[in-house]
């Protein structure tokens, strides 16, 4: 299924492709991410142009509990 995201969506999908993360369903605004074997809890994206600082952080938090780093969205957010 072909999802429509912005640019800064597709940059951290590429980073969580990596680590055999898939987009679950999308709803809205609204991507859910997971993987197999499943996480206790999938990671929620927000589809917009801008991440705020708090979907940011919580993106990177979900992120690292699920094993990715921080270091790998350094390219993506610039400020890390």
């Amino acid at each position: 299924m072909k999802y429509r995201l912005t640019p800064i969506i597709r940059q951290i999908m590429s980073v969580l492709n990596k680590h055999g993360f898939f987009i679950v369903k999308m709803e809205g605004d609204h991507i859910k991410v997971n993987k197999n074997p499943s996480l206790k809890r999938p990671i929620i994206l927000v589809n917009v142009k801008e991440l705020s600082n708090r979907v940011r952080k919580n993106l990177l938090d979900e992120a690292e509990e699920a094993g990715v780093s921080r270091e790998e969205f350094r390219g993506i957010f610039k400020d890390l």
